[in-house]
């Protein structure tokens, strides 16, 4: 159970009885903690989940109500639920490199080439991947085509659908007209492109897609080069 709200704030060894969830809160409590996890979560997306965002900002609950200001409760919370979290963070081992994970329906034009796009324009820098919701039985002619025309060769490129795992594991996910197909997970960053769909389309017209997602990832490239706060 959670401690009455008087006297001096101490640290407790956890028991079966205490919450571990938001809903476990009492009815009260339960909005400012969803307050205080919707302000914490984008700030520590790729590196913990929003369940141990929730979980931690449950414990700091426990911490702060032996002696809290009514009229502060949700900034105390916040900055103890915050230390926890900086804590968690600093345990766990940083990837040596962004990864960005680009998703079509068919993995067989957009994301494929996005995917390629980032691996020459980083050289290296950013570690990218495809997938799709229902991968074709490989990469579009007139993509490998027009690719090939600026030294990139999609002739070997196979079409792979998207897992849990993949997604779990990306700094990035950018979706391209997969709607309600692409999968949403908690805690990791979302863009959604709308690129037009380079299937069936003539070669010109699939230049000029290739060429606008040519500028849309060395502006992301540029983001993710950007020292972080």
């Amino acid at each position: 159970m959670l401690p009455p709200s008087a006297g001096a704030a101490t640290a407790r060894p956890r028991t079966a009885m205490d919450p571990t969830s938001i809903d476990d809160l009492p009815i009260d409590l339960q909005g400012t903690a969803r307050r205080v996890a919707a302000v914490l979560a984008p700030e520590f997306v790729g590196v913990v989940g929003l369940a141990t965002v929730e979980r931690l900002v449950v414990e700091s609950f426990a911490e702060v109500l032996p002696g809290f200001d009514v009229h502060s409760l949700s900034t105390q919370v916040e900055t103890t639920a915050r230390s926890l979290l900086q804590a968690v963070s600093a345990a766990r081992p940083v990837a040596p490199t962004p990864r960005v994970i680009f998703l079509c329906v068919q993995n067989a034009g957009r994301s494929q080439m996005a995917a390629a796009w980032a691996d020459q324009m980083s050289g290296g820098l950013v570690d990218a991947e495809s997938a799709g919701s229902s991968p074709a039985d490989g990469v579009h002619p007139n993509v490998v085509a027009a690719m090939a025309e600026v030294g990139i060769d999609l002739s070997g490129a196979v079409s792979t659908p998207w897992n849990d795992e993949l997604l779990e594991s990306a700094d990035v996910v950018v979706t391209m007209g997969c709607g309600d197909a692409c999968p949403v997970l908690p805690c990791v960053r979302y863009l959604d492109w709308d690129v037009a769909d380079p299937f069936g389309a003539d070669v010109d017209t699939v230049r000029a897609i290739r060429d606008d997602l040519r500028d849309r990832v060395g502006a992301l490239l540029d983001e993710l080069a950007e020292p972080r706060n």
